[in-house]
């Protein structure tokens, strides 16, 4: 790790998730107040800007008049959605995020692998283990990387329990599959702790860092609550299950400081899953688990 690398750690931000173009200077204000530098763009701003492409400039400067940089596109559609129509408007949606990434000044293209149940992008499907469905799965990365190898822009993956992208071995074979610069990962290690996986999450967390130390291009921050990352929990207990707010569920949070405050120091670093109004305390343990002064 060098010097520039501890100079800028950490980069911290958040997802730019609930405003549009027309309302965005409130959201550009928020960042400023909690000291945010980093924001990965979504919905609905990313939806209009990708319907209204030449009002891109003026959005970006308003970011980088702030000093926020947009670090990734957060494109998130399902790649093997069980209706044909839907699945190809996916992937034409992300094509046409990955061909605009350089026009927000970053080239990561964020999305989940997706689904085949047949009304919901993130509830598990028996389907997800069929070869039909990895076959779509590579049929639309093939796709997606000739828009990426053309836009100079990078198709990040972020794997999900109940998706079709669940597992490492999964992970091995798409890199297999696709041996190229434009396939990242997001660094996002609670999305693959299953029920089976929370005993032994601390090692699960170390492998995952390990294997794939330097193909991650943004890291988040959330937890893991304590029946695992995968909705529903059980006898309708919801709130035993999934992925809740920073330091409010059982993931072993310090080996994953560690990596990323020695091991990947240039990684932007964005929260995820929690309400605006907790954000402040977030930070503050964010910081007390890096080991970092105030």
């Amino acid at each position: 790790m060098n010097q520039s690398s501890w100079r800028s750690f950490p980069r911290l931000g958040a997802f730019f998730f609930t405003h549009g173009i027309e309302n965005r200077a409130t959201g550009i204000e928020f960042f400023k107040k909690h000291n945010l530098v980093c924001a990965q763009i979504g919905d609905p701003l990313m939806k209009e800007l990708v319907a209204s492409p030449a009002r891109i400039p003026e959005v970006v400067r308003d970011f980088h008049d702030a000093g926020i940089e947009i670090i990734g596109l957060a494109g998130y559609r399902n790649l093997v959605a069980a209706d044909p129509a839907a699945r190809k408007e996916n992937i034409a949606y992300l094509q046409k995020c990955l061909e605009l990434a350089p026009e927000f000044g970053t080239a990561i293209v964020a999305t989940e692998t997706g689904t085949r149940h047949p009304s919901s992008d993130w509830d598990p499907s028996l389907d997800n283990t069929s070869p039909q469905a990895w076959d779509l799965l590579v049929d639309a990365i093939g796709s997606l990387l000739q828009t990426a190898e053309k836009s100079g822009s990078v198709l990040a993956l972020e794997g999900y329990v109940n998706n079709i992208l669940s597992r490492l071995d999964h992970i091995d074979a798409l890199l297999r599959t696709f041996p190229s610069p434009r396939l990242a990962l997001m660094l996002d290690p609670y999305n693959y702790i299953t029920r089976d996986l929370v005993p032994v999450a601390d090692l699960f967390c170390e492998e995952f860092l390990r294997r794939y130390a330097d193909r991650f291009v943004i890291a988040h921050l959330k937890d893991v609550a304590p029946l695992g990352a995968g909705g529903g929990g059980d006898d309708g207990r919801a709130d035993l299950a999934g992925t809740p707010e920073f330091c409010t569920g059982i993931f072993p949070q310090q080996a994953y400081m560690r990596f990323l405050r020695d091991r990947r120091p240039d990684l932007p670093i964005i929260f995820e899953h929690l309400p605006d109004e907790h954000l402040a305390d977030a930070i503050v343990k964010f910081r007390c688990l890096s080991g970092l002064a105030f």
